[in-house]
C-alpha cells in the first residue's frame, strides 16, 4: 500500500470522520473493504451509515485537527508528574518557554505537548512536529492571565 490510498470512513454533521477500512478493488471491479472485504452497501448495512471514500491523508489530517486543543492551565505537580512519567520528546527553552513532547501519542501525531513559563504551567494536544519556537509563540501569545490550578 502507498502513503496516500483510498478509505471507507463515516462523518455525521459537527463529529470528526471515523476511518473504517482501506479501499481496495475486487478483481470484478468491486470496491471493497481491504481487510474485512466487505462492499460499500454491506458497511452501510452494518454501521447503519452512509460510507463515503476519500484519501487517507485527508482523513486524518481532518481526524488529527480534531484533537488538538488549546492550552489549558496545569499545576506545577502536574507539569513535573508529566515531566517524569515517560522520557520527555524535544525538552528545549526558547522564549522564556520550557517544552517537551510525551513520547506517548494519542491519535497519529497527536501527542500531548506541556509548557512552562513565568506566568505557569499549561498542556495541550497538537502535532508532535511542532518547534519549541511555535510552542513558545502560542504558549506567549495567551493574552489573559490565567489562574494556575492547584
Amino acid at each position: 500500500m502507498n502513503d496516500d490510498f483510498d478509505v471507507f470512513y463515516t462523518q455525521e454533521e459537527f463529529c470528526l470522520p471515523v476511518f473504517i477500512d482501506a479501499v481496495k478493488v475486487r478483481e470484478d471491479g468491486v470496491l471493497v473493504g481491504f481487510y474485512w472485504n466487505e462492499t460499500k452497501e454491506q458497511m452501510e448495512e452494518e454501521y447503519k451509515k452512509e460510507m463515503k471514500i476519500g484519501k487517507w491523508s485527508e482523513i486524518s489530517k481532518m481526524i488529527e485537527d480534531g484533537f488538538c486543543t488549546e492550552p489549558q492551565p496545569i499545576s506545577e505537580e502536574d507539569w513535573e508528574k508529566a515531566l517524569c512519567v515517560l522520557p520527555p520528546e524535544d525538552f528545549e527553552a526558547v522564549d522564556d518557554v520550557e517544552s517537551f513532547k510525551c513520547m506517548e501519542y494519542f491519535w497519529g501525531q497527536i501527542t500531548s505537548i506541556y509548557a512552562k513559563t513565568s506566568k505557569g504551567c499549561y498542556v495541550f494536544k497538537n502535532r508532535a512536529s511542532m518547534t519549541a519556537k511555535e510552542i513558545a509563540e502560542k504558549i506567549n501569545s495567551l493574552v489573559c492571565d490565567v489562574v494556575v490550578a492547584d
